[in-house]
């Protein structure tokens, strides 16, 4: 796979998801309308809605990261690179991908598989002290590794981008 082709298709994938996981917001937005109509004009609250929108708020946010890694969007510590050449700040940020956010991402891939795969077999359900509903928690136990891949593979390609800049390779 040649670097046009890694970065572009890791670029798709985060664009992509993020669109789809821009339509949860409207499904998050539904039911929490759906719950103050019911709770405030019909006296009669649900139990699933609480617990349901934590879990729609978090797969957002999870999913959202590689998105926000394409974007350069995540937090920095820009005050210390702030009047460094592009080649010093690349040079920094693959120290960083290398040392800290590979190792960290990869422990997360490797744990949170595990915990899915063991919610998976045992048919997790919400525990009844987090939850009335005792919804099954499995599918959402999912979305912790699945949003690390993603994040992996978008850090392969801005890490690759960087390598480049070092390497004055032209575009990315």
């Amino acid at each position: 796979m040649t670097r046009q082709s890694l970065t572009k298709v890791a670029d798709g994938a985060s664009e992509a998801i993020a669109k789809a996981v821009s339509l949860l917001l409207i499904v998050l937005a539904v039911i929490v309308v759906y719950e103050v109509i019911q709770r405030n004009l019909f006296h009669a609250p649900t139990v699933w809605v609480l617990s349901l929108s934590y879990q729609l708020y978090a797969a957002i946010f999870m999913l959202g990261g590689s998105y926000t890694l394409h974007l350069g969007a995540h937090v920095r510590i820009g005050f210390l690179s702030e009047g460094w050449s592009e080649r010093r700040r690349a040079a920094m940020e693959v120290v960083f991908y290398v040392v800290l956010f590979f190792p960290l991402v990869i422990a997360f891939i490797i744990t949170g598989t595990d915990w899915a795969w063991d919610a998976w077999i045992h048919w997790e359900l919400e525990p009844p002290e987090e939850t009335l509903w005792m919804e099954p928690i499995y599918p959402f136990k999912t979305i912790l590794p699945v949003a690390f891949y993603l994040l992996f593979l978008q850090g392969v390609a801005e890490f690759v981008r960087k390598v480049l800049i070092l390497t004055d390779k032209g575009d990315r």
